[in-house]
């Protein structure tokens, strides 16, 4: 096979539509036989209602998209080509209730949620299976379906005669293990003729499972936005590898705010509970807040020795909190997760008059002490971060007092008073496999494609071994007070 002859998947699917072959204008006997992967079974799976929003990975022209849209409240449509999208717009122009995103899924900056997902002759494309169908658990309301049709052909490759696609075949049974390490369930699997047809679903939380109606905005931080689902993926690996904080800033915290066993508080996302065992050994009652399931049934196994722990599972924009009742909200490296807008106002309603908001983060820089490995980690990044996200590298830069105090003043825009920051500081040693692990924990690096991720993650493990075998992390870590009146 010649370098030509592979083409990649976005370009294969614009090459289709200038070929003409648009399966939402098939002739009907073709159309027919397109209907053994996703006729009206297929359908059936989704249990599609006019109250229900609706996710289809890989819309295409629209052939699958005109029978569901007229069945549901609305329906997102993404799909990685632009002609493909464009084409879809035509076939589709008279679906009201319809909106096309021209995207890769893996990429693309979700802020809805959804009752219904479903993939048709899709799952082929993704080689790292198992952190796509994390993506769309992520996506589903508590409850809501995931339909996927999957060809049985093992081939790994689509030949087209002038050119050849790579694909990543799968099975039921592993989609099924990587689907119940995203936390879903088996509801229906249909091993047809051609396909297999499985309806997975996502339980309700077993706490919380009240949903509001609050609508997600799009102020989360640029690179990493729409990447909170990552940290469930690894949840063990999180727990143990991700760095707690130090004393002095606990001292700092509760001389700010003192607690003890007659107070609450609540945590904005709990992780694995890095920022939590100080708050609970002041005696008060901890409720945190956590948008992965595993993180938090790992952290409700961590702390099942406090009995005034609690988790509710869910973003801290969903979840229901009573007003005026908790004496400290903080959150740990989590809350650039929530949009500014929503968060700070729903922080200060649910504080009692007088109750602290504290937000602290870990800012690390690594290797400053080796310019040299310094520059070979950077030139990794050139070769695979960059280019994977389609950005140019940028000047790095240890975090500032100056940003540490921009920081504490967003507070005072939302009625806070008696704002302050603190600045710490600490060095940490990691082996190589130990902050290969730590890379591992980082949204924006899980969500490289594995193939990619892999050699990233190798040519850095390579040079910090061959430049003595680890390397120093510089901490600076911030913490920002303020009070409700």
């Amino acid at each position: 096979m010649t370098a030509r002859d592979c083409t990649d998947t976005k370009t294969h699917y614009d090459l289709l539509v200038e070929e003409n072959n648009d399966p939402f204008r098939d002739p009907p006997a073709l159309q027919k036989y397109m209907e053994s992967w996703d006729g009206q079974i297929f359908l059936d799976l989704m249990e599609l209602d006019q109250s229900k929003t609706v996710l289809e990975i890989g819309v295409g022209t629209g052939r699958l998209a005109s029978k569901t849209a007229g069945s549901c409240r609305h329906l997102t449509g993404i799909d990685i080509s632009p002609k493909t999208i464009a084409r879809a717009k035509e076939n589709l122009m008279h679906c009201a209730n319809l909106s096309l995103i021209c995207d890769d899924f893996m990429h693309y900056p979700f802020t809805e949620t959804y009752d219904v997902i479903y993939s048709s002759l899709t799952m082929m494309h993704f080689e790292d299976k198992k952190a796509m169908i994390a993506k769309a658990a992520s996506l589903l309301n508590s409850n809501g379906l995931f339909c996927l049709s999957i060809d049985k052909n093992q081939s790994e490759w689509i030949d087209m005669g002038s050119r050849r696609i790579r694909i990543y075949p799968d099975t039921p049974e592993k989609t099924m293990m990587l689907a119940e390490q995203a936390g879903l369930k088996e509801k229906k699997l249909l091993r047809l003729k051609t396909p297999t047809s499985l309806c997975l679903y996502r339980p309700i939380p077993r706490k919380n499972n009240k949903r509001s109606q609050t609508k997600e905005v799009l102020q989360q931080m640029p690179t990493n936005r729409g990447k909170e689902w990552t940290f469930n993926t690894v949840a063990d690996t999180y727990e143990k590898i991700r760095p707690g904080y130090p004393e002095d800033l606990y001292r700092a915290l509760f001389a700010y705010a003192p607690l003890n066993d007659s107070a609450c508080a609540v945590e904005i996302g709990i992780g694995g509970g890095q920022a939590t065992p100080p708050v609970l050994e002041t005696g008060c009652a901890l409720t945190a807040v956590e948008y992965g399931d595993q993180l938090a049934q790992l952290c409700r196994e961590k702390f099942s020795g406090y009995p005034r722990f609690s988790v509710l599972t869910g973003k801290f924009e969903d979840v229901d909190l009573p007003d005026h009742s908790f004496d400290l909200v903080y959150s740990a490296s989590a809350f650039h997760w929530v949009p500014e807008e929503i968060g700070y106002p729903k922080v200060f309603r649910i504080l009692k008059s007088g109750g602290t908001f504290a937000r602290f983060a870990n800012h690390p820089y690594q290797a400053k002490d080796n310019p040299v490995l310094f520059e070979e980690i950077q030139n990794a990044y050139a070769e695979y971060y960059y280019p994977y996200y389609k950005k140019q590298p940028g000047k790095l830069s240890e975090y500032t007092e100056e940003q540490a105090a921009a920081r504490a003043a967003i507070a005072g825009k939302y009625g806070f008073s008696d704002s302050r920051y603190v600045l710490f500081h600490r060095v940490r040693t990691l082996s190589a496999a130990e902050y290969r692990m730590l890379l591992g924990t980082y949204s924006d690096h899980i969500t490289i494609e594995e193939s990619i991720r892999e050699r990233f993650f190798d040519r850095i493990e390579d040079s910090i071994n061959r430049h003595g075998g680890s390397v120093s992390i510089f901490d600076t870590i911030d913490i920002q007070l303020a009070r409700k009146p």
